[in-house]
């Protein structure tokens, strides 16, 4: 069974250009180097235009046991560099997500 791990993010607007740049430059591909992921997603959420802005960043992994696997080996570190890099600027929850149907363009269910 497949799993995604989300994280929800609000970003201070002061910081977004340079959050933006270090996940893509450093912490999405930090989690991937973990080899327990084989996709990551980094999505804008629309807000209303008052608010601060909003990402999710989603993770793709094989089953449960590499996901485990992540969280009892790496996970401290790697979640724990967003927060040391963006004191305060940023707010974080995060949601195991089992995928229990996938259809593809011009495919069935699998």
């Amino acid at each position: 069974m497949k799993y995604i791990l989300n994280f929800t993010y609000g970003i201070d607007r002061e910081i977004l250009p340079e959050w933006l740049e270090w996940m893509q430059r450093h912490h999405l591909p930090a989690v991937m180097d973990t080899g327990f992921f084989t996709r990551a997603l980094l999505i804008r959420i629309p807000h209303i235009k008052d608010n601060d802005p909003a990402y999710a960043v989603q993770f793709e992994c094989p089953g449960s046991d590499s996901l485990k696997a992540y969280y009892r080996e790496h996970a401290p570190v790697l979640q724990s560099a967003v927060s040391n890099r963006f004191p305060g600027k940023v707010a974080v929850f995060g949601t195991e997500l089992e995928v229990i149907a996938e259809l593809n363009a011009g495919e069935g269910v699998k």
